[in-house]
């Protein structure tokens, strides 16, 4: 006699809700999504829904407080010694795979921030946190001797790093008219930013990078990482 199917637990419950509601999100985006339509891709009633998340908003801070685990993580420790330009360029692959993963948190920002106000700080938090990192692993590479670049054009390197990682779905979206961002496009996104870089590379990074390719080492070991990310999240 086989044994009866093991029902969920509220925990496992709650993650489906989730996964299916970032996937949705993801898929059609956060304003074109409702409750009603995540309970019916969890199998659920709405009611029971109702009872892990009030409201859709709430829905979109417990997938944000995912984003920040990951993040956490990602960023790491402030004060932690730097690995050097290969460490660099897996982090941002690491970044963009999140980025991925939670897109419609960037994609949607705008629409977001008045869809979901509770998000505003929060985000706001992650984006100060995000420069800080990335600030400390600039400067370390300036040590290094990898990049060459004054305070005010870091300052403004990370600026625009920043507009680049937030906003390329939404380039994409409304001048290259592409009506579904898609995982192929993301080697376009870290293409953008790797751009931004390459004014400030030094002799060394240059020979290094030169190097690394000639050894198969680089862009197949970033984009095996890369795609080990994509598949896992």
């Amino acid at each position: 006699m086989g044994r009866a199917p093991r029902k969920a637990t509220g925990a496992q419950t709650r993650d489906r809700i989730l996964d299916m509601a970032c996937s949705l999100f993801n898929e059609r985006g956060f304003a074109q999504v409702a409750t009603r339509s995540i309970a019916d891709a969890v199998g659920i009633n709405e009611g029971n829904l109702y009872y892990y998340f009030k409201t859709k908003e709430a829905i979109a801070l417990a997938l944000f407080d995912r984003v920040d685990a990951r993040a956490t993580v990602l960023l790491g420790d402030e004060t932690a010694a730097h690995e050097g330009l290969a460490a660099y360029a897996d982090l941002l692959a690491q970044w963009f795979a999140m980025n991925w993963s939670y897109r419609f948190l960037f994609r949607d920002i705008d629409g977001l921030s008045f869809a979901a106000p509770a998000l505003r700080l929060p985000l706001r938090r992650l984006s100060t946190r995000t420069h800080r990192t990335m600030q400390r692993r600039v400067d370390a590479l300036r040590n290094e001797n990898m990049l060459s670049l004054t305070d005010i054009q870091r300052d403004h390197l990370l600026t625009n790093v920043w507009i680049v990682g937030s906003y390329w779905m939404n380039y994409l979206t409304l001048h290259r008219g592409v009506s579904r961002i898609r995982q192929e496009h993301m080697a376009w996104g870290l293409a953008q930013i790797r751009s931004l870089y390459e004014p400030y590379l030094t002799a060394d990074a240059q020979l290094l990078i030169a190097v690394l390719l000639e050894n198969g080492e680089a862009a197949a070991t970033i984009m095996a990482r890369y795609n080990q990310l994509i598949v896992s999240h």
